[in-house]
């Protein structure tokens, strides 16, 4: 399906050809807490959640990157270091619990550094986790990540 729009946001383009995700109310607190679990949760929220995780040290994505790039190695060849800048985009999600998982890099300007950065942020210390409805649901995020010789 094709969407043509002038005018209309990326969000507003999406959702159109979206399907609506069917709502349970019936479920008493309890169940919905279930829901939630990892196994059963399918959904990965985005920066449409009513609460973002929040990094323990520092609460914006700004301080996640100087986290991450304070603590890459940067990559080396034949024992000298890999003289290279660029970006790179790296995708994770947060789950319920807080922790790490899922991380992979969306967009590369060199392969030899996508191991380095990949190696940090799976190590990334625990979020508190995002929630939506007052409960702990699973936030994506992705973030750049910039390496420029100094």
């Amino acid at each position: 399906m094709l969407v043509v729009g002038q005018g209309l946001t990326a969000r507003e383009a999406l959702a159109q050809v979206r399907r609506p995700v069917k709502q349970q109310t019936s479920l008493p607190r309890a169940d919905k807490a279930v829901l939630a679990s990892p196994k059963s949760e399918d959904r990965v929220y985005g920066e449409m959640t009513e609460a973002m995780p929040v990094f323990q040290h520092g609460g914006s994505n700004r301080e996640v990157i100087d986290y991450i790039q304070q603590r890459i190695a940067w990559p080396q060849e034949n024992g000298k270091i890999v003289a290279a800048e660029g970006r790179i985009f790296v995708s994770f999600t947060i789950d319920i619990t807080g922790q790490v998982r899922d991380a992979r890099v969306i967009k590369t300007f060199n392969p030899k550094f996508d191991d380095a950065v990949l190696l940090v942020v799976r190590s990334l210390p625990p979020f508190r986790p995002g929630s939506q409805n007052g409960l702990p649901v699973p936030v994506g995020m992705t973030l750049p990540i910039t390496f420029k010789l100094k």
